[in-house]
């Protein structure tokens, strides 16, 4: 590798990575990312994190994806739906149960694991815009 790709690919290394809002999404790319070695800030608009209480219902595959987080936040499973019509009904027995998980606490499990990768946090930050500049990217905040 030539000297100035390898200057390129360092000082990309050491570029900030912004993800704006803490999300679950947010807060998975975050700590995904700054492990894989970028330094990473998560822009919030509220002054602190405070995710609202709210179940979600998600597919099994959500164990393997977000794993230890994932046995803090199931409060329920779904091993079966029954539907009704026209009098009848039916029940559908599921091969692996569907996770009835409670929304305030994974954020709050993948927050608590962001910070302990490097993730670093800027409150009370509102997104405006990206723009174009001579050197990439400018952020408007």
């Amino acid at each position: 590798m030539n000297q100035g790709k390898a200057q390129l690919e360092n000082s990309n290394k050491s570029r900030e990575v912004i993800v704006v809002g803490a999300s679950a999404a947010g807060l998975f790319t975050a700590a995904s990312v700054v492990r894989g070695g970028r330094p990473v800030r998560v822009l919030e608009s509220k002054p602190q994190l405070e995710p609202a209480s709210r179940t979600l219902i998600v597919t099994s595959h959500f164990h393997t994806q977000m794993a230890a987080v994932a046995q803090d936040t199931v409060i329920n499973e779904i091993r079966r739906f029954e539907l009704f019509t026209d009098g009848r009904s039916a029940q559908i027995a599921l091969k692996k149960p569907d996770l009835i998980i409670e929304r305030s606490r994974l954020i709050s499990a993948l927050a608590r694991e962001a910070r302990q990768a490097g993730t670093s946090f800027s409150f009370d930050t509102r997104f405006l815009g990206v723009a174009p500049n001579e050197r990439g990217l400018r952020l408007e905040v």
